[in-house]
């Protein structure tokens, strides 16, 4: 089923509420990309949609799976 087919079976509430939401996720990254831009941060980390892993400066996630001595974007002993 596509997006389009799935939008139209919505209701007329549940369309506003969907819009609503789309809304105020637009307008809090808007506020995350100016904070970000007068607040620059040294720090770094990536994410990995695929596995489900956070890693980074300060992160705490999985950390049965993490190894703070690899470098970024590097796989630990496990997945290699």
């Amino acid at each position: 089923m596509t997006f389009k087919e799935i939008k139209n079976e919505l209701t007329k509430e549940q369309k506003l509420e969907l819009e609503k939401a789309a809304a105020e996720i637009e307008a809090e990254a808007e506020r995350m990309r100016i904070d970000y831009e007068e607040n620059p941060s040294e720090e770094s980390g990536e994410i990995d949609t695929d596995r489900n892993l956070v890693r980074g400066s300060g992160i705490e996630i999985n950390l049965d799976e993490y190894d703070p001595d690899a470098p970024l974007g590097m796989p630990t002993e496990e997945e290699e």
